[in-house]
């Protein structure tokens, strides 16, 4: 795919295969250590196309009624992490990324759904968490900055304020816990109606 093909998309997939022919930028593998060239032409697209909708990735239980409600934002009887704040949603660009957030917080399923999300960047937050996690952890990222772009780049991700309805929503596929896509589970049928 070329980069003028990617802008004639109604939307933008920000898979690690795209921002690698987009921007020559490997996200998944940057692991922050990026040009600052590269990073400088990142913010600059992200704020150049604020109106642009782009693809990104929710992995979770297959327990909740997305399709009906869509991914509702983080509360504190939903968190499934400590570091989540209340009244987002958490997005990452690359789907096995997202599954990976599903493993953790459902440690009991055998079987998670990542859905494709599109939102307009405009909407995106960076996600102050794992930033500050790849701060703590990470040797010689102690000036990694607050950005949307710093959130991708050295975060893997970002957030939405509110829920992300399900308009917005389809399934990128589903998973069980040794990371191997698997066709989509079927309902048990109900129980035929009783005579009276």
């Amino acid at each position: 795919m070329r980069y003028q093909e990617i802008f004639e998309a109604q939307v933008i997939d920000f898979n690690p295969q795209v921002t690698r022919q987009l921007f020559d930028l490997d996200l998944a593998g940057s692991r922050g250590a990026l040009p600052e060239k590269l990073h400088k032409a990142f913010r600059q697209f992200l704020f150049a196309n604020k109106n642009t909708t782009i693809r990104l990735y929710h992995g979770t239980s297959m327990k909740h009624d997305v399709a009906n409600q869509g991914l509702l934002p983080t509360s504190s009887r939903r968190r499934l992490s400590l570091q989540s704040g209340s009244g987002y949603v958490y997005l990452t660009y690359d789907p096995m990324r997202a599954l990976s957030f599903a493993t953790m917080g459902y440690p009991s399923d055998k079987i998670f759904v990542i859905y494709a999300v599109e939102v307009p960047i405009c909407d995106l937050k960076p996600d102050p968490d794992q930033l500050k996690n790849k701060r703590m952890w990470s040797d010689g990222h102690s000036a990694i900055g607050s950005s949307l772009a710093d959130s991708f780049i050295y975060g893997g991700g970002a957030r939405v304020r509110g829920t992300i309805w399900p308009y917005q929503i389809s399934v990128y596929g589903y998973f069980d816990r040794s990371y191997h896509r698997i066709e989509p589970p079927v309902s048990p049928a109900p129980p035929p109606p009783s005579r009276p």
